[in-house]
């Protein structure tokens, strides 16, 4: 699909419906470049929702998800699949479970081995299906598993790329069991990997969620919040070269500039070595100093609240049928 062919649309606040809001970054698709249009990202002046403006229509999202995508960000290793499950399993420990945005299947395959029914839904066919049998296909999960209620569902960074937020949400909340438990990942909006470095993947990520925002969309759904994480254990979003950036922003240069310097492929040895395009001997040690500094900082921010992944636990209430 080209840029010609790609379509676009304007959208209000997806969770609270509110038409205003204020412009925080305008930023292309770094990552595969599918189209050089800078997306407006927006904080709701009501909810405080972040999210994408102007945005690809459904009949385009599409082709913001080549199969590069997938190689890049479905293959899970042992030791990720381990800390999902324990995570879970500090709720709840049996029964039936949906993974939502399941990929290949990694997740559910594990789980199944370690004592829960478990099945998937996935929008894409593209990554290979690793369990044959239990990932359904469709237009919704609710579609999919029609009928069917789930002890768990879980949605590992699936979220922040719903075209739909509130169906999606409004599904979940119909194939959860009442009591049963959701495992929901997304960025943090309100961190500074997302706000002052733009490390969310604009235009996948359409849904930019804050404690509070996310709070409210799940309440309006009838799940509530029992625990919430900001550690990057699981999915390893950081502070990673917030020290650069912070250099090169004193320096002058512009955020524009040093965002795809640190997003866009190949761009890398610039934002570690070079200074307004030049070689730079203070950037090039401030890079080993950040990396040395990240972990401290990730820590840091987790018991803040501050951490670029957010994790939440909610409930859903047991007086709904």
């Amino acid at each position: 699909m080209k840029n010609s062919d790609i379509t676009l649309e304007q959208i209000c606040c997806p969770v609270c419906s509110t038409e205003s809001a204020k412009e925080i970054f305008r930023r292309p698709d770094h990552a595969f470049q599918v189209s050089s249009y800078a997306f407006p990202v927006v904080k709701c002046i009501n909810c405080g929702m972040g999210y994408v403006k102007t945005r690809p229509s459904a009949q385009s999202l599409h082709a913001f998800y080549p199969a590069e995508f997938y190689k890049k960000n479905h293959t899970e290793a042992a030791p990720v699949l381990h800390k999902k499950l324990n995570l879970l399993n500090k709720f709840t420990t049996e029964g039936t479970l949906l993974d939502i945005g399941c990929a290949g299947g990694e997740f559910i395959h594990h789980a199944s081995q370690n004592g829960w029914e478990a099945y998937g839904y996935e929008w894409s066919s593209t990554p290979p299906n690793h369990f044959s049998g239990r990932i359904a296909y469709g237009e919704s999960p609710l579609e999919a598993y029609e009928g069917k209620r789930f002890s768990a569902i879980t949605a590992w960074a699936v979220m922040e790329h719903a075209h739909n937020l509130q169906s999606l949400t409004k599904d979940i909340s119909k194939l959860l069991a009442p009591g049963g438990i959701f495992v929901c990942l997304v960025t943090n909006f309100n961190s500074l990997p997302a706000r002052f470095m733009q490390r969310d993947d604009i235009p996948r990520h359409l849904n930019l969620f804050t404690k509070s925002s996310l709070t409210r969309l799940l309440k309006e759904h009838r799940m509530s919040p029992i625990h919430w994480d900001f550690g990057n254990e699981i999915f390893s979003g950081s502070h990673l070269g917030l020290l650069v950036f912070l250099a090169k922003r004193f320096a002058g240069e512009s955020i524009e500039t040093i965002v795809e310097q640190h997003r866009a492929p190949g761009q890398r040895s610039l934002f570690c070595n070079t200074l307004y395009g030049s070689p730079s001997r203070m950037i090039k040690a401030l890079c080993r100093l950040d990396k040395a500094l990240t972990p401290g900082i990730d820590f840091l921010a987790s018991k803040l609240n501050a951490g670029l992944t957010m994790t939440v636990i909610a409930k859903k209430n047991s007086a709904d049928s």
